[in-house]
C-alpha cells in the first residue's frame, strides 16, 4: 500500500477537517484552503457541507469539500448530484 493511500486510509478512519486539508496541501502546491459553508447543500443525508479548498488544474478544478453524513451511506446513495 502506497504511503498516500494509508495516510487517506488513516484520515477515513479518524476524519478531521484538518487532516485532510493537511493531505491536499501536501500533495499539491495548487492547494488552497478555501472553508466556505456548503450548507445549501445539506439534505436529509448530509449536513454541514464546506468547502475546504481546491486546485485549480489546466483544464478543470477540484473542489475538495466534507459533508457531515447523517445516515448509514451504501457505494451508491455516497455520489451526490453535479453541481
Amino acid at each position: 500500500m502506497s504511503e498516500a493511500r494509508q495516510k487517506l486510509e488513516s484520515i477515513i478512519q479518524e476524519f478531521s477537517v484538518e487532516k485532510f486539508t493537511h493531505f491536499f496541501r501536501e500533495k499539491s502546491r495548487r492547494y488552497r484552503v478555501i472553508n466556505e459553508s456548503y450548507n445549501r447543500f445539506n439534505d436529509d443525508n448530509f449536513k454541514d457541507g464546506l468547502k475546504l479548498g481546491e486546485i485549480d488544474f489546466e483544464d478543470g478544478k477540484l473542489l475538495v469539500c466534507a459533508f457531515e453524513v447523517t445516515k448509514d451511506l451504501s457505494e451508491r446513495r455516497g455520489q451526490k448530484n453535479p453541481i
